[in-house]
């Protein structure tokens, strides 16, 4: 699987911290500053097929590199067809999820802003599950039934989790519970030609507010 982790400001070093354990010199990862256009695409195009998961910022319609800049488009679709992507990016689940469907390809991502993975001493090994369960799973993502499947689990694990946050007596904290509750509710899968996404019971519509 290629993995692609952005580190250029205070959200994304906790987004690296959370998925530090997933580095590997592999050939097939792009970390911080390499975490760039110039060097995914050509990675990508020589890795035809294989499953990315992107970690970083997004928009409507792009995932941006380390600097700033797209990285990944809605206008990649030769790129995108016939694969699999995550993007762990706000907003990344409406407008250019169903761009990719459209040309084709699967895609998972966000709808509206999400907070970083939290990569606070106490709880990281939350945050940990969400790639990890993204990178076990990824195979799923592949028809209608095993994507339902997919997306119940997922939303699962994260009941599970928001139920751990919310036991922590030691902790006053909100923010890793509203972050894991943005991260179950908003949760889009598009598959390809696909005209409105997967996503889990209860999901939140933070474009409406």
């Amino acid at each position: 699987m290629i993995v692609v982790v952005t580190d250029s400001d205070e959200a994304t070093a906790s987004n690296t911290a959370v998925c530090q354990h997933l580095h590997a010199n592999n050939g097939l990862q792009l970390w911080g500053a390499a975490a760039v256009r110039p060097s995914l695409i050509p990675l990508a195009e020589a890795a035809e097929n294989e499953p990315m998961l992107l970690v970083g910022h997004g928009s409507e319609t792009e995932f941006l590199g380390n600097d700033g800049m797209a990285a990944v488009t809605r206008d990649d679709g030769q790129l995108l067809a016939g694969r699999t992507t995550i993007a762990i990016a706000c907003k990344t689940g409406g407008a250019l999820g169903r761009k990719v469907a459209l040309d084709g390809g699967i895609w998972c991502g966000f709808e509206g802003p999400i907070s970083c993975l939290v990569g606070d001493d106490d709880v990281i090994h939350h945050f940990r599950s969400i790639p990890d369960f993204f990178m076990a799973n990824v195979h799923l993502l592949a028809d209608q039934a095993t994507a339902t499947v997919f997306v119940d689990g997922y939303s699962d694990m994260m009941r599970g989790i928001i139920s751990a946050l919310e036991d922590l007596a030691d902790t006053p904290r909100i923010e890793p519970i509203v972050a894991a509750r943005w991260f179950r509710e908003r949760l889009r899968v598009w598959l390809p030609a696909q005209l409105q996404p997967l996503e889990p019971e209860g999901a939140s519509r933070p474009s409406l507010f």
